[in-house]
């Protein structure tokens, strides 16, 4: 089955196409707004929230675009203004006021500096995605694929780790009072020691019949 890759030049025309597929980038996003104008440079281009009620700011790029992380972060703060209103305005959706939002930058590519600048940035949460808008046979789709993800890992791995956590502090604690009954356990099954008393001070009666008997030979040998 052939495959094709489609071309898309306008930015209008991905932020459609992202929007109707937004589920191809990450499961469980629901689109708020999309092209809201931040400041006189700055637009927002796709407001949503996720599974846990949590804002997600999504900036796309028809190139590689360095620029589009920095826009992202004047979007990222002027959302976490206006969550309180956000969620009056929306109250179906269960937006958490009380999460801070994330980015989503979406590109074809990402040079490496921003990359490097968003791995060692702990400010804030970025994901980036490279994106492709492919034909296949028929269908046409958009393909997206994480190039660096900082999402919080699923909860229940979360749980697992710090209950591994726990009980490898719980078992540090408990170590030194296991070893003083293990020592004294030792030291109960070790056999008693063997105290060697020399001859003269164990037996001395016998030393004397010695004694007299070597002189009984001395004196044989003698005549």
């Amino acid at each position: 089955m052939p495959i094709e890759q489609i071309s898309v030049k306008d930015k209008q025309e991905l932020e459609k196409i992202v929007m109707e597929e937004i589920n191809a980038i990450e499961s469980g996003l629901t689109v708020v707004y999309n092209n809201i104008k931040i400041d006189p440079k700055t637009n927002l281009d796709i407001l949503a929230y996720d599974s846990d009620g949590r804002l997600v700011v999504m900036q796309l790029s028809t190139t590689e675009e360095d620029n589009m992380f920095f826009e992202g972060l004047r979007c990222l703060n002027y959302v976490d203004t206006v969550k309180p209103m956000l969620k009056a305005a929306h109250k179906e959706a269960k937006i958490n006021e009380n999460a801070a939002p994330r980015l989503i930058l979406l590109a074809p590519s990402f040079s490496s500096n921003l990359r490097n600048v968003v791995e060692n940035t702990n400010v804030v949460e970025v994901d980036l995605y490279e994106w492709d808008y492919l034909q296949i046979g028929d269908k046409k789709g958009l393909y997206a694929h994480p190039v660096f993800v900082k999402q919080t890992r699923p909860k229940q791995i979360q749980a697992e780790k710090e209950t591994q956590k726990q009980a490898k502090k719980a078992e540090k604690k408990e170590k030194p009072h296991h070893e003083t009954p293990k020592k004294q356990e030792e030291t109960a099954h070790e056999p008693p020691t063997e105290v060697v008393i020399p001859p003269k001070e164990m037996a001395p009666v016998e030393q004397k019949k010695q004694d007299k008997e070597q002189e009984k030979k001395k004196s044989i040998f003698s005549l």
